[in-house]
């Protein structure tokens, strides 16, 4: 329904924040059992549980950097200009940076 409300308010520019809200919600129930198991001293199961959950959404980062290649950037070049492409080549290479 939120996608919906999403999509009807921004119209093409949509795609962006509709990710952004898939990842938001997909993260509050993992994050507040989480919280409420650690808090009660038995999170530990739950932790694993939770991280091995995760590895298929990891293989899915793939399907969203597809997404963003095929939709958001081009849009997102013809509305800014050259200066998108390299924003974009350089938060990859800081990006990069810190996580190595």
């Amino acid at each position: 329904m939120s996608d919906h409300l999403i999509e009807n308010k921004l119209g093409p520019a949509a795609l962006g924040w509709a990710l952004m809200l898939g990842s938001l919600l997909d993260g509050i129930p993992e994050n507040t059992a989480l919280g409420v198991s650690l808090g009660g001293g038995g999170g530990v199961v739950l932790l694993v549980a939770i991280a091995v959950g995760n590895v298929p959404e990891a293989f899915a980062g793939g399907a969203t950097i597809a997404v963003l290649a095929d939709s958001l950037m081009p849009e997102a070049y013809r509305e800014g200009g050259w200066w998108v492409g390299l924003s974009t080549a350089l938060g990859f290479l800081v990006a990069f940076a810190l996580g190595g």
